[in-house]
């Protein structure tokens, strides 16, 4: 069972029925289908691809099999258990796959340009052509986030919410995070038990693991209604006075188990709640059964993202050793 989880649950506990939508899959199959010939590669190295699984395909079967059953099977895999979103990343194996077979389709075309130019002639003219098509194909993702191809609109979704859609990617004018771990350093009481969702949980994460700061906190995933479990287990065995609770995220759903809890604000602007008092861990009503996950075109992105907002794959505690602040 826990493996079928793990295969078919799509991040989901408990897990919910599988449901097949036409015209999601369709939407899969075009979206699949930029994604693989245009939008990551592009359509140079799409056709390199084709050249060489045909070409291999004669000379070595057996390899080409085995590499093409790897790429279909990823493809058939991503069309039914994902979308949106997360799309791109289930189709990761499948990206390899092609990578491979645009090597093998430049191998011969280098080999027969071989008499015809200089050895360092032949690397400038493969890269040239990969940076070509990798041109070509960033050219289309931005074309695509305001005129989405197809009858079906297919576009390249990121996965962050900081979309960067310019021709040369760049973080640097990203200082957000650095903020909030600074600010939450300073702030936070000692041995606190941190909720928050993973975006602030992957900036605790990267303070006490890579920075060893603020070790003395242990840094709880949201997972709710679930992390009420966690939560009541923390009260069983510390006393509250000493290892308060705080609540970074999400506030809308834990702030009715919280009794009198003092708003914090961080640097960031972002309000955060402290309790020293037991919560009321009792599970809600409306989280007592889980709905299954939309369905649909329209539904696989921020319905379904905001769905497994209280989902989230990691649910284990941080089990770091109680440190003095640093």
């Amino acid at each position: 069972d826990r493996f079928r989880w793990l295969i078919m649950s799509r991040n989901e506990y408990p897990p919910v029925p599988f449901h097949l939508d036409v015209r999601a899959l369709a939407k899969n199959v075009s979206d699949s289908a930029f994604l693989l010939g245009l939008f990551e590669l592009g359509p140079i190295a799409a056709f390199i691809a084709l050249y060489a699984a045909a070409r291999r395909w004669a000379s070595h079967r057996a390899e080409t099999q085995l590499l093409l059953g790897m790429g279909l099977a990823t493809l058939a895999f991503s069309l039914l258990f994902s979308g949106g979103k997360i799309l791109a990343v289930f189709l990761i194996p499948g990206f390899l796959v092609f990578a491979v077979f645009v090597a093998q389709g430049l191998e011969p075309a280098m080999e027969w340009l071989g008499p015809r130019l200089a050895g360092h002639s032949r690397a400038v003219l493969a890269i040239a052509l990969l940076a070509a098509g990798m041109l070509v194909a960033h050219g289309a993702r931005l074309l695509a986030y305001e005129h989405p191809f197809g009858p079906l609109e297919s576009r390249v979704i990121e996965e962050d919410d900081m979309p960067q859609h310019r021709l040369f990617p760049s973080m640097r004018h990203v200082t957000e995070p650095r903020t909030f771990i600074e600010s939450a350093a300073a702030s936070l009481p000692d041995s606190a038990l941190v909720i928050c969702e993973w975006r602030e949980f992957m900036a605790m994460l990267y303070l006490q693991r890579v920075e060893y700061r603020r070790r003395d906190l242990t840094v709880q995933p949201s997972g709710y209604p679930k992390l009420l479990l966690k939560v009541a287990d923390w009260q069983r065995r510390y006393d509250l006075e000493s290892h308060p609770v705080v609540v970074v995220s999400p506030i809308a759903l834990m702030q009715p188990h919280l009794g009198a809890a003092q708003p914090m604000q961080l640097a960031t602007g972002q309000r955060v709640l402290l309790t020293y008092q037991a919560l009321d861990v009792a599970p809600p009503l409306a989280h007592a059964t889980k709905a299954p996950v939309p369905a649909g075109p329209d539904a696989s992105m921020d319905s379904v993202s905001a769905q497994r907002q209280s989902n989230l794959t990691v649910r284990k505690v941080l089990a770091l050793p109680p440190l003095s602040r640093r």
